[in-house]
């Protein structure tokens, strides 16, 4: 059942990942300074402090 449903689904979900495929180089970049500033952040100890400001 669930090689029917991807058979059925994936001409969508490849449309649907064709922005993101064409921006890759963008994602990459982004989501590399992302994983940098969150082990910065919790290097320094600051994730936590934030993490419990948000939590209220």
């Amino acid at each position: 059942m669930p090689f029917l449903a991807a058979g059925v689904w994936l001409p969508s979900v490849m449309s649907a990942t064709r922005l993101l495929r064409d921006h890759w180089p963008v994602v990459t970049r982004v989501s590399g300074a992302v994983l940098i500033v969150a082990g910065v952040l919790l290097a320094s100890g600051r994730l936590t402090d934030i993490s419990t400001r948000l939590a209220g």
